[in-house]
């Protein structure tokens, strides 16, 4: 025997002694890492580590080693088990990968038609070899097969084309599971891509599944794809008599109060259409941050409701859609019956009751009832004010200096009915010492700082009465860092 022909056995001889070990070493370091985070990896490993192995040493003893003829039974026999082995610990293995949830996790995020492929792979190939080893001649099965195939495909005709719009899909990628899409009128999160149809999950925990053949010939909208932030808009109309520059101001200042809308870019208002009994305005607004069909819904009701709490304070007409037959004053709120309902407030209220009925009705002619929805912003701190507020109905929340919107901690004091806000700009304070936002629908009493100044210059009852909220006020304001 020369030196070219023992150099091959030694070498896999040597092989075998080092290698098998280190291999064994390894994969038994690898198997208890993966217990002591009780991985579903871990059955994996263990059959690679046992199984496989083994099968890989026979297999180079047979072929390397001892050099058996591949016609040789025990060759064939020691080959089979090696690819079945082989066959058996990868499909386990991407079993493990396809049973992945967590979202964050890379496994999830591969498609699930991609996961499906390489299973098939993972049995067919195997089978494919196995039948080179054993010398089966496979022709006259695959032209009966391809007969058979074409019939089938006929007859299968839709849900082959869902599977190849499947593949499509993966190769041309434009979403993966997890994003959030709009695609063929609905409008949710990827949770799984199959051979035939992929899975949205929409409002609350409702799925809808998607033939791919619909996907591939729709327009598909992936928020997740986008920039951080996205743009989003509403149409509004408004009375021809509320001036274009008027109405987009309001506007404006209503979208940045609005906690979800982003500041930078900065919502925009365009006029857009002189309509039958509106003008047409256009409030685009951008959200930071997409993470919902629902916030995308619920961001825009928020809007819309704030609209007509806006309208009403900026006395904005939003026109109603109908032709309306009458005179005008038919239509005309009583304005007698809200000065009464006005001057009986007063009248109930601790600090007002101290005035006489004559300094009440004079006041009442100046009062003005602004609406407020919940969570809007009925006064900023550090913005010029020259108001005096008294609460008819709901409750504000006065938040404490570094918030900026309600969001449920931050309100150290709540005001309630017949409480007042601006006080301390009787002090010669013209700008807001709080901010303070409407925890529910909240009605105020606007009432010009000049006109209380007037009556306390008069009235020393009611002037002591709100220099003692005044001191309680500041005292509160010094406790909370105000």
């Amino acid at each position: 025997m020369t030196i070219e022909n023992i150099t091959p056995v030694v070498f896999w001889g040597i092989g075998i002694i080092l290698g098998v070990p280190l291999a064994t070493i390894l994969l038994g370091e690898i198997i208890e890492r993966l217990k002591a985070r009780n991985s579903k990896y871990t059955y994996s490993f263990e059959l690679a580590r046992n199984v496989l192995i083994p099968a890989i040493v026979a297999f180079i003893v047979v072929q390397q080693i001892l050099s058996i003829d591949s016609e040789n039974s025990g060759y064939r026999i020691v080959t089979s088990l090696l690819l079945i082995a082989a066959a058996y610990v990868g499909f386990i293995l991407f079993n493990a990968i396809g049973s992945e949830r967590d979202a964050s996790r890379w496994e999830n995020r591969v498609p699930g038609l991609f996961k499906t492929i390489l299973r098939f792979f993972v049995i067919l190939y195997p089978i494919y070899m196995l039948t080179g080893v054993w010398g089966i001649d496979l022709s006259s099965f695959v032209t009966a097969l391809g007969v058979g195939s074409l019939v089938i495909a006929l007859a299968l005709q839709d849900t082959l084309s869902s599977i190849v719009s499947g593949f499509l899909l993966v190769v041309d990628k434009p979403f993966s599971v997890g994003d959030w899409v709009k695609v063929d009128g609905y409008q949710g999160q990827v949770v799984d891509i199959s051979w035939r149809s992929t899975r949205l999950q929409v409002r609350g925990n409702d799925v809808v599944v998607i033939p791919n053949l619909n996907l591939v010939g729709s327009s598909i909208y992936n928020y997740t794809m986008m920039d951080v932030s996205y743009r989003d808009s509403i149409i509004l109309g408004f009375s021809y008599d509320d001036p274009p520059n008027k109405v987009k101001q309001v506007l404006l200042d209503m979208a940045l109060d609005c906690p979800h809308v982003s500041r930078d870019p900065k919502p925009e208002v365009h006029t857009v259409s002189y309509d039958d009994s509106s003008i047409g305005y256009k409030l685009y607004y951008y959200v930071p941050e997409f993470k919902s069909g629902m916030n995308e819904e619920r961001i825009k009701e928020d809007l819309m409701t704030r609209v007509f709490y806006t309208a009403e304070r900026n006395d904005l007409s939003i026109p109603y859609p109908i032709q309306i037959e009458g005179r005008p004053q038919d239509f005309e709120p009583d304005q007698q019956m809200i000065n009464d309902r006005i001057f009986e407030f007063l009248k109930w209220n601790r600090y007002f009751a101290l005035l006489p009925d004559e300094v009440l009705l004079r006041l009442v002619s100046e009062v003005t009832v602004t609406p407020f929805a919940a969570t809007e912003t009925v006064m900023k701190q550090g913005v010029l004010s020259d108001s005096f507020y008294l609460i008819r109905s709901g409750e504000v929340g006065v938040l404490h200096p570094n918030d900026r919107f309600l969001n449920g901690s931050g309100v150290f004091n709540t005001l309630t009915a017949g409480d007042v806000l601006g006080i301390l700009l009787l002090m010669g304070r013209r700008t807001n010492q709080i901010t303070a936002v409407a925890q529910s629908d909240t009605v105020l009493y606007r009432i010009p700082g000049k006109t209380i100044q007037a009556i306390i210059e008069q009235h020393t009852g009611f002037a002591r009465e709100l220099n003692v909220l005044i001191e309680r006020r500041i005292e509160t304001l010094k406790e909370r860092g105000g």
